[in-house]
């Protein structure tokens, strides 16, 4: 899977965010196959990108990102990700994949197709990409990492909020600068992964969004995403620390469907000493 889907296209200022949120993601993913055996995905750790994701008077302003050209660029590789370790580079521009060649022309409006594209065709264990390098096509073969199911999206907004609906996760800008460290971004990622990974909207959807049955999800996420921050390597205790910070004035998070702020506290420190304890 190309890991990391932008919900809008990436300005200069929002590379850095998407390149913390995809290795983040990343390594939750590909690090803790055992608590999602029966809802995995394939990871390979690059993030592309591209003039024909903006309309047309705004693409000089993003040459110097892309260069004078119409196809899509890679813009972000996870280090020792599957793409990293294929060879895949941060600039190189890609030609096709799977041998379905990306176009040479751009539509006047603002097009994701040839992102969408590109996710599609990576999207199994194994395949391979054409970049240009040196005027010349090169053929790379990727072999993708298998991850618990999730498509990682960041969204350009000032709203605190994060949410799952079973494949994607989405994460707005505001929140993920609100994270001091990777750990507790961390904590926000697997929180949201895992309603993915344990069927939560799906089941949700069946069962009806009662108060009580939302609390009981959300108590779960809390549980498996300290399980997931230890299993990545993450310090567990950083997940009280966020929520010290801010608790119930945190976008969907401050909904009576879910813990309140001491409460919450109490719980995430207690899965973190467990959890470390082991």
């Amino acid at each position: 899977m190309l890991a990391l889907a932008a919900a809008v296209p990436a300005v200069p200022a929002q590379v850095a965010r998407d390149a913390r949120v995809l290795d983040v993601g990343y390594r939750l993913a590909t690090r803790n196959l055992a608590l999602c055996p029966d809802r995995q995905s394939w990871w390979s750790g690059f993030q592309a990108a591209g003039l024909m994701l903006y309309p047309l008077a705004s693409r000089p302003n993003h040459a110097a990102r892309f260069g004078d050209q119409p196809r899509p660029v890679v813009e972000i590789v996870v280090p020792g990700s599957a793409a990293a370790r294929a060879g895949l580079q941060v600039g190189q521009i890609i030609l096709a994949v799977n041998g379905d060649q990306t176009s040479d022309r751009l539509a006047a409006k603002a097009d994701f197709a040839p992102i969408a594209a590109i996710e599609t065709n990576i999207e199994r264990p194994a395949y391979t990409i054409t970049v240009s390098e040196n005027g010349q096509p090169r053929a790379i073969a990727v072999k993708a990492d298998r991850g618990c199911l999730t498509r990682l999206s960041v969204l350009e907004s000032g709203k605190r909020n994060a949410w799952a609906d079973g494949t994607y996760l989405q994460i707005t800008t505001r929140t993920v600068d609100m994270t001091r460290t990777d750990d507790e971004l961390a904590f926000i990622l697997a929180h949201e992964m895992a309603h993915n990974m344990l069927g939560h909207p799906d089941l949700l959807d069946k069962t009806g969004k009662s108060p009580s049955r939302v609390k009981t999800t959300e108590i779960e996420a809390d549980r498996m995403a300290i399980r997931m921050m230890r299993g990545a390597g993450y310090d567990v205790f950083a997940a009280a620390r966020f929520w010290q910070r801010f608790g119930r004035d945190f976008g969907i998070f401050s909904a009576p469907t879910h813990m309140r702020k001491k409460a919450r506290i109490t719980l995430l420190e207690a899965e973190a000493r467990a959890v470390a304890a082991q």
